[in-house]
């Protein structure tokens, strides 16, 4: 029930035009939020440094970039907080863990006709005994249906990382509309999802030509969220990863809903979730949150300084992308997972990188498709 619950909130009621007003941080605030993001900046480090395509060069690259931001976390090997328990999240959500007593065990179940694909289980079906939502499945008139789990490549979408537009060009349905030339696909901000869309004609409308390369064709599962439907045997496990605190504010700009009222009617629960930290605490922007909420000047409550710390460590939910962070995806993987990387801010040469792991092919994307 609450894994049903969760799909129908994940992208529902989401806020995708964000005002500049929304994006605009005092230096205070920034310094402020690299303070409480300490952890995450050494998780997505540590995503970078294990990277298969990403060289010491690239990690270096990437870790300078993020110094304009959060320079003393940018350089730390280890922040003076401990890193956050995220057992409870991992069972509760990924499904799973060594410890996880009788009573986390639901019945076995066979999926029904409807839940397979041409013949193929999905792990989140086999595990939870639900439908898997489409748009986590892929087009397999373009796409091959079955690869070995051995040589599987599980898509980690992280969000609000343009995990959108490169889950469409790797042939998810995802919310996706085609990019022109009708080479890959990119994701488009419209109501497919925002409102629950989840059918099979939904995704019809994103079909398209199949983006180049064995990268795409062996991309055949992905983990979002809270939705884990990758084999633990996959050659590899694709995350998209961009700076912490870009993705922080873009993670709450997008989390805030854009019509309250709908989103009351909508869905009650997500809109009880969020109005906690936007409504309550009068946190509207993240310069709001920053500066009354972490700020020893700040005006807050205790209550409301308390869950403007807990929603940057994700340690409470008050929206879906903030809370499911590096931390999250990377601990919920298999231990010892090979990982390929794909930065936001530097997509084509990655992911060309990724493709010669893959298939050994090089500049498998030209300019004109990057």
């Amino acid at each position: 029930q609450q894994q049903q619950q969760q799909q129908q909130t994940l992208h529902n009621n989401v806020n995708t035009k964000a005002l500049h007003t929304d994006k605009y941080l005092s230096d205070e605030s920034k310094s402020l939020l690299c303070h409480y993001l300490c952890n995450e900046i050494q998780i997505y480090k540590l995503i970078l440094s294990k990277s298969l395509n990403l060289d010491e060069r690239e990690v270096r690259r990437s870790i300078d970039e993020l110094k304009e931001d959060c320079p003393h976390q940018a350089d730390l090997a280890e922040c003076p907080a401990p890193l956050p328990d995220g057992k409870t999240k991992l069972l509760l959500d990924r499904g799973y863990g060594t410890e996880r007593g009788e009573e986390w065990k639901s019945p076995p179940r066979e999926p029904t006709p409807n839940y397979v694909t041409k013949k193929i289980l999905r792990p989140y079906e086999t595990h939870w005994g639900l439908p898997l939502p489409s748009y986590m499945k892929k087009d397999y008139e373009k796409h091959l249906s079955i690869v070995p789990e051995e040589e599987s490549v599980c898509f980690v979408h992280v969000g609000k990382t343009a995990g959108s537009s490169v889950g469409c060009a790797l042939g998810f349905r995802l919310h996706c509309g085609t990019d022109g030339d009708g080479v890959g696909g990119i994701a488009v901000e419209e109501d497919v999802l925002l409102n629950g869309g989840t059918n099979e004609t939904d995704a019809a409308e994103s079909s398209r030509t199949a983006t180049p390369g064995l990268l795409p064709q062996y991309s055949t599962h992905m983990f979002h969220a809270q939705i884990y439907d990758c084999f633990d045997r996959s050659a590899y496990y694709l995350f998209v990863v961009r700076n912490p605190l870009h993705r922080l504010i873009s993670a709450y700009n997008y989390d805030k809903p854009r019509d309250w009222e709908r989103s009351k009617n909508k869905n009650p629960r997500y809109y009880e979730m969020t109005k906690a930290l936007y409504v309550e605490c009068g946190f509207d922007t993240m310069e709001d949150l920053a500066s009354n909420g972490l700020s020893p000047d700040g005006n807050s409550s205790e209550v409301c300084r308390e869950r403007a710390v807990s929603s940057i460590l994700g340690t409470d939910r008050f929206g879906n992308h903030i809370y499911y962070n590096y931390q999250f995806h990377l601990e919920a993987v298999p231990k010892g997972a090979t990982i390929l990387v794909l930065r936001t801010e530097h997509l084509a040469e990655d992911w060309n990188a990724a493709e010669k792991v893959v298939s050994g092919r090089e500049n498998i994307l030209g300019e004109d498709q990057a």
